[in-house]
């Protein structure tokens, strides 16, 4: 895996990071495959948020603690 002070590590194969992509900011939490040479891949299973997304959702990141804590109950 390339730039790695660019990602964090959720899981063994989820990852988040912060790229450009033709000029834009972008953060994606995507899941990971091994090849058989042992690297980790970026597979087809992510998402990827402009930075006004990001920013959307950091916003209302207590709201949706509430959200799973009432699933929680």
């Amino acid at each position: 895996m390339d730039n790695e002070e660019n990602k964090i590590q959720l899981s063994s194969q989820r990852f988040v990071e912060a790229s450009k992509f033709r000029g834009k900011t972008y953060i994606s939490i995507r899941e990971f495959y091994e090849d058989p040479e042992g690297n980790l891949k970026p597979g087809k299973k992510g998402i990827s948020l402009t930075i006004d997304q990001w920013k959307k959702l950091c916003e209302n990141i207590h709201k949706i603690d509430r959200m799973i804590d009432r699933l929680d109950i």
